[in-house]
C-alpha cells in the first residue's frame, strides 16, 4: 500500500489530461478566498489558466506572488506551491514545480485484480428510466477495485461528467445487480488502452454525488449498493487479495 506521502516528479504528470479541468488558487493578494479557475493549456513549463475564473480576479493576480495551487489528477488532490506570471500576451500563468504532494489518502485501497464485468454509460441530459432500458451494455475488464470504486476499461472516450453502471459478481460475495458509479478521471494508459476511474455511488451518499432531478428519474434498483456493502467488499478484498493493495 502506498502512504501518499511521497513527493510527485511533476515530469511523471500527463498535462494533457487537465486540460479543461478545475484548479484551485489561494494567493497573498486575495487572503481567505479559493480562486477557482480552469486549466486552459500547459506550455514551457507553466500551466495556463482561465483568466475569467473566480469572477475575473483570476485576472486580477498580481505577478510574482506566492499562491497555493491544488488541481485533481487521476483522483487524486495534488497540490503545490508557486508564483504568478504574466505572459507578454497578457495570459495569466502558473510556473510547474519539480514536485507536488498529494494532499489525501485515497478513501479506499485498491486491489489489483483483472475481472470481466458488464457496464454500460450515460450521462445526465435527459435521463429517465426508460432511456436506461435502451442503453448498449458491453463487456469489458477492471484492472484494479476496491470499496470506493474501480480501475475500468472503455471502449471509447468518455466525459467525466458520465455516470456507469456495472454489472459484477464475485465468488462468495453478493452484490446487487446493478451498481451505480460516476467518472472522475479518463484517460489512455502506456498501452494506448482507454480506462476510466469510477467512484462507486452508494445509497448513502448518493444525495451528494447527483441532482435531485436525475435521482428521481433513476429507478430505487440502482441504489441496492450501500456503505455496508462496501465496506463488505473490502473486507473481502483484504482476505483474499491482500498481497495486491496499492
Amino acid at each position: 500500500m502506498s502512504s501518499n506521502t511521497t513527493l510527485i516528479n511533476s515530469a511523471n504528470i500527463d498535462y494533457s489530461i487537465l486540460v479543461g479541468k478545475r484548479i484551485t488558487i489561494i494567493s497573498e493578494q486575495f487572503p481567505g478566498q479559493v480562486l477557482t479557475s480552469r486549466i486552459m493549456s500547459s506550455s514551457n513549463n507553466n500551466l495556463v489558466l482561465d483568466k475569467s475564473g473566480s469572477e475575473g480576479k483570476i485576472n486580477q493576480l498580481i505577478p510574482k506572488q506566492n499562491v497555493e495551487v491544488q488541481f485533481k489528477y487521476k483522483g487524486q488532490e495534488i497540490a503545490f506551491t508557486s508564483s504568478i506570471v504574466t505572459s507578454e500576451s497578457g495570459r495569466i500563468l502558473v510556473p510547474i514545480v519539480e514536485s507536488m504532494s498529494p494532499t489525501v489518502r485515497r478513501k479506499f485501497v485498491r486491489f489489483e485484480m483483472e475481472k470481466s464485468v458488464r457496464l454500460t454509460y450515460f450521462d445526465e441530459r435527459n435521463i429517465k428510466s426508460a432511456r436506461l432500458n435502451k442503453l448498449k451494455w458491453f463487456e469489458t475488464t477492471i484492472s484494479n477495485i476496491g470499496g470506493g470504486g474501480a480501475l475500468a476499461f472503455m471502449p471509447s472516450m468518455l466525459a467525466d461528467d458520465n455516470f456507469i453502471l456495472m454489472n459484477m459478481t464475485m465468488d462468495g460475495l453478493e452484490f446487487p445487480p446493478l451498481i451505480l458509479g460516476r467518472v472522475c478521471y479518463i484517460h489512455r494508459n502506456s498501452q494506448n488502452k482507454i480506462v476510466a476511474g469510477v467512484e462507486f455511488i452508494t445509497k448513502e451518499n448518493a444525495a451528494g454525488m447527483i441532482s435531485s432531478s436525475m435521482f428521481r428519474n433513476l429507478p430505487e434498483a440502482i441504489f441496492q449498493f450501500n456503505n455496508k456493502m462496501a465496506k463488505e467488499l473490502v473486507e473481502y478484498l483484504e482476505k483474499n487479495y491482500r498481497n495486491n493493495g496499492e
